[in-house]
């Protein structure tokens, strides 16, 4: 039997050693492990707003909107149907007419209340195109270059929402034709209303304090109950 050059005989044994290695972890990953998070050790706190939902922004004006799945199929592909004012790539089949949501039902807000304090984000896809009237102005539908419509009396059921759930307000503003200028450019003023309409809202003043009264008393409804079991929450609604 010839005898094995060094070269060889060190290329067999790292050959051997890797078998072994993967032999060994092999058994490990079969073995059972018990992890136990009260022994970790803490590495990162997160913002106690980290938990967030969504609230589309057609869902506050009204409008065509995705249909509910059981109805999704109602139209055939290539039959006509009402027209969508949010993205226009999207089938007319997949939408139909949908009212705006009562941000001032109880039901709703002591739900909502049992979330926070969190983030609402009020925006999508629609938001991209709908227009932000002024108090003054008195519109049936949206001006040329924007496809929805939201009113001053919508914007502050929002942001009353938001102050009665603990809901600080995330949001996006309009983008499409209508906000650009005759070189393309994107003018502010739809943005700069919403803003400075936002500002006018509570909490500021008298309506503030009110607000924030019934906002704890809703809060105050989606605390735990005394006699529930730990984790659990007993909503009054």
């Amino acid at each position: 039997m010839m005898a094995m050059r060094p070269r060889e005989a060190l290329i067999i044994s790292v050959v051997l050693e890797l078998f072994a290695d993967m032999s060994i972890a092999a058994e490990q990953s079969n073995s059972p492990r018990t992890l136990t998070p009260g022994a970790m050790s803490r590495i990162a706190v997160i913002d106690e707003r980290y938990q967030a939902y969504n609230i589309e922004m057609v869902e506050i004006t009204g409008g065509q909107f995705w249909k509910p799945y059981a109805a999704a199929s109602s139209y055939v592909d290539g039959e006509p149907g009402p027209q969508p004012t949010g993205p226009a790539e999207m089938r007319p089949s997949l939408y139909e007419f949908r009212p705006p949501k009562d941000l001032s039902n109880r039901r709703l807000r002591t739900l909502a209340a049992a979330l926070g304090p969190t983030y609402v984000r009020v925006s999508g896809t629609w938001a991209n195109s709908t227009y932000f009237a002024s108090a003054d102005e008195e519109l049936s539908s949206p001006p040329e270059g924007y496809n929805g419509l939201l009113t001053t009396r919508q914007w502050q059921g929002v942001v009353e929402f938001s102050l009665m759930v603990d809901a600080r307000i995330a949001t996006s503003f309009a983008t499409s034709p209508g906000t650009r200028d005759a070189s393309g450019a994107w003018r502010p003023d739809q943005a700069a209303r919403v803003l400075d309409y936002t500002r006018l809202l509570p909490p500021c003043g008298k309506a503030g304090r009110r607000t924030d009264e019934r906002a704890g008393a809703i809060r105050e409804r989606s605390q735990p109950s005394s006699s529930t079991a730990t984790g659990t929450r007993q909503l009054r609604l």
